[in-house]
């Protein structure tokens, strides 16, 4: 039987022990009270035991991949997971305001000059293929792989923004990036005009809310127009609960999410949007609504990032800017699949990974 099967037979035996612990605290509250409550809980911690994670952050000196396993798919025998899950998720993908109706099929894409918007000011980067990043993202992949998480529902960008060294997995193929696209309505707001505090509080605080204002405000088709027109295949601006709406929803690439991000970090570049994507490592570690724990930074031993990062029941994302050595890197993760977004461990174990290789 392989660790995972393990796995799941002692989960399977700790879920019914939760509905007879459940049933035995039910039963002697009903007879006794709160003494009842009391006596039932110690009974039941008797009968069940302590519980511990499934997937732990890997220490240094461990494999991350023996040591990741994903979530089994009945969520209810893993009370840790769920618990970060549903405190982040409800803070990040909380219902939104309502949206301007958008027609079934869209126009063809007016030019700039027809709408009155103004132009992206920066030009795609010239990033060089990298056999040393490569071999990185491969090792990111491994993680994933022998950990049982789904390959084909990965994306991953890495650049050196020193050098311009770049590698990529599916780093082309459009995914759903949850909270991750807030940085571009964000942007593309400024640009037209905008200067309040909706801004900051689309990304510092993920607000859901604040960001569909940016967005009805600056207007749907003005938003694919500005971010179209300089070449990101951004698909569409809809708004973060696409569902509730029934519309096809926001694609996005790994590597346009790089390419914003070397324009964030570029002296002349979007100064107003790395401020606000700057977070502190240390004073975030335990914050599980944060942008570290459950995240790539949860990974990294101290210091600060600049990220942003995205997660819903069926996807956990992030792009992020960090500052290894006398290197500036970006990276940008999308795990496509409730696998990763229930995994509070996978991105701190890329995160690690990442800090552990390219601070040699």
């Amino acid at each position: 039987m392989s660790e995972l099967q393990t796995l799941l037979g002692q989960s399977s035996w700790r879920h019914a022990a939760y509905r007879y612990r459940a049933a035995i605290i039910a039963l002697m509250i009903a007879c006794g009270g709160a003494v009842g409550w009391l006596a039932a809980l110690g009974v039941s911690e008797l009968l069940l035991g302590s519980t511990t994670p499934i997937c732990q952050l890997p220490a240094p000196t461990r494999d991350p991949r023996k040591e990741c396993l994903p979530v089994a798919a009945d969520t209810a025998i893993a009370p840790v997971m769920d618990s970060h899950l549903t405190t982040a998720a409800n803070l990040m993908e909380a219902l939104v305001v309502p949206a301007v109706a958008e027609p079934s099929s869209l126009p063809p894409l007016p030019t700039p000059a027809d709408v009155g918007t103004p132009m992206y000011p920066f030009k795609p980067p010239p990033f060089n293929d990298s056999v040393r990043l490569q071999e990185i993202v491969a090792r990111l992949a491994a993680i994933a792989e022998t950990s049982d998480y789904p390959i084909d529902a990965l994306s991953i960008s890495l650049v050196d923004l020193t050098t311009g060294e770049y590698a990529g997995l599916h780093d082309r193929t459009p995914r759903y990036p949850a909270s991750v696209i807030k940085p571009f309505w964000a942007i593309a707001a400024i640009a037209h005009g905008e200067t309040g505090p909706d801004i900051e509080a689309a990304i510092t605080y993920s607000n859901n809310a604040a960001s569909n204002r940016l967005l009805n405000r600056v207007g749907h088709q003005a938003m694919r127009t500005y971010w179209q027109a300089a070449g990101f295949s951004v698909s569409a601006q809809y708004p973060v609960n696409i569902s509730a709406a029934g519309r096809p929803g926001n694609r996005v690439t790994t590597i346009d999410l790089i390419r914003l991000l070397h324009d964030i970090a570029s002296p002349n570049g979007h100064q107003r949007i790395a401020q606000i994507m700057w977070h502190d490592i240390e004073s975030e570690r335990q914050n599980a609504a944060g942008a570290v724990k459950g995240f790539i930074g949860e990974g990294l031993p101290k210091g600060a990032l600049l990220t942003k990062v995205g997660l819903t029941s069926s996807v956990r994302g992030e792009m992020a800017i960090l500052y290894l050595g006398d290197h500036v890197y970006a990276v940008a993760i999308i795990g496509a699949h409730r696998t990763y977004a229930r995994s509070a461990s996978i991105f701190p174990a890329f995160g690690d990974t990442l800090f552990q290789l390219l601070s040699q």
